[in-house]
């Protein structure tokens, strides 16, 4: 699935669960972000000073074929990752920086509510009272009979 450059990806994954579009919209972003080249890419796309680079340089910084960074080059651009100019003979690539944001924020939990986790063995000893000579008592955590687990 490709979005179109204009998209805007990515619903905050921990803010609710996904609809099937928005799990696949996000997908596509991900999974063309998931490749060791293409996050090289991205990277040196990045660091450049000019903030674009020539697809005709990628070849020799990456050790790849022309054929092979042209394929990564169009995962990246029909993701909505990179922009791509077309200048005579050679096309310019540089970020979509607005799609990366969206992933980045889609991704982070910053803006979900915190919520503490709370297990069922916590949650009992938060119930019983604690006399005055155990509360500094650690209590330990029950093993359930795994190996390697201790009781203490």
């Amino acid at each position: 699935m490709s979005l179109p450059a204009t998209d805007t990806c990515c619903k905050p994954l921990l803010a609710g669960a996904l609809a099937e579009d928005e799990s696949l919209a996000m997908a596509s972003v991900l999974r063309a972000l998931a490749d060791p080249v293409r996050l090289r890419v991205v990277s040196i796309i990045a660091a450049a000073a000019s903030g674009e680079v020539c697809a005709c340089a990628f070849p020799e910084l990456l050790g790849r074929s022309q054929p092979t960074m042209s394929h990564h080059l169009g995962q990246l651009v029909r993701a909505g990752i990179l922009e791509r100019e077309q200048r005579g003979r050679w096309a310019w690539f540089r970020l979509r920086s607005e799609r990366l944001d969206d992933v980045a924020k889609a991704l982070s939990s910053s803006s979900v509510p915190s919520r503490e986790a709370v297990s069922p063995a916590s949650a009992n000893r938060a119930a019983r009272p604690v006399r005055p000579d155990q509360a500094e008592t650690r209590v330990p955590e029950p093993s359930h009979g795994l190996p390697g687990a201790s009781a203490g």
